[in-house]
């Protein structure tokens, strides 16, 4: 991804955060954090990228709106970026090892109505 479209893909995540944040949506808020953090670590910032992934992942559990895809992805990377940093893991992302999966942007889930 091009810098300008990483700048411009970080700002973007940024203010729908800041309105899903204050509108209370939970779920849309964990989704944009998670991919504020993949774009966040497109631009090098492992360490801010380590925090936003574990934010979402402290999100989607308080919530209870995370599928096992969902958290073993966002598992995954973290325990990826925090060998690359050495950054210790905040929460319990390292208990739950996740088998390989690619860094995918997390999409709304449909709830059975």
């Amino acid at each position: 991804m091009k810098s300008d479209n990483v700048k411009e893909a970080i700002n973007s995540y940024e203010n729908a955060l800041a309105v899903y944040q204050k509108a209370g949506d939970k779920v849309r808020e964990g989704e944009t954090l998670w991919n504020l953090a993949l774009a966040t670590r497109q631009s090098e910032k492992i360490p801010d990228a380590i925090q936003l992934a574990e934010k979402a992942l402290d999100l989607y559990r308080k919530i209870k709106r995370l599928n096992s895809d969902t958290r073993q992805t966002i598992e995954k990377q973290l325990k990826e970026w925090q060998e690359i940093t050495g950054v210790e893991a905040s929460g319990d992302a390292e208990e739950n090892p996740a088998p390989p999966s690619g860094e995918e942007p997390v999409t709304r889930e449909e709830t059975p109505g």
